[in-house]
């Protein structure tokens, strides 16, 4: 996040807060991945919809804008997972973890 709002021409100014009513065809609430998503596809689908996306802070600036995804290989739990669940299911486990 920090390095892409070191880049000028990838952040706009701060939006200022929403006051009063508004109307939109479309209302998503948080700019996470999903809401930016939805929002940047619905515009793509129907560019004259009016979608209004309302984010409290910057989009995608939450937890989902940090590297909060871990690969868990299961092989260091192999020996566990096989008493638990039996030797075939664990080695099941550990093959759909590589894939």
């Amino acid at each position: 996040m920090e390095e892409a709002l070191a880049h000028t021409e990838f952040t706009d100014p701060p939006a200022p807060p929403l006051f009063g009513d508004s109307t939109a065809d479309v209302v998503i609430l948080g700019g996470e991945y999903a809401g930016t998503w939805t929002a940047f596809f619905l515009k793509e689908r129907d560019p004259n919809l009016d979608v209004l996306l309302l984010e409290q802070d910057v989009c995608g600036g939450g937890p989902i804008g940090r590297n909060g995804g871990f690969v868990n290989r299961w092989c260091s739990s192999a020996g566990d997972l096989a008493k638990r669940y039996g030797e075939s299911n664990a080695m099941e486990l550990d093959l759909g973890a590589r894939r």
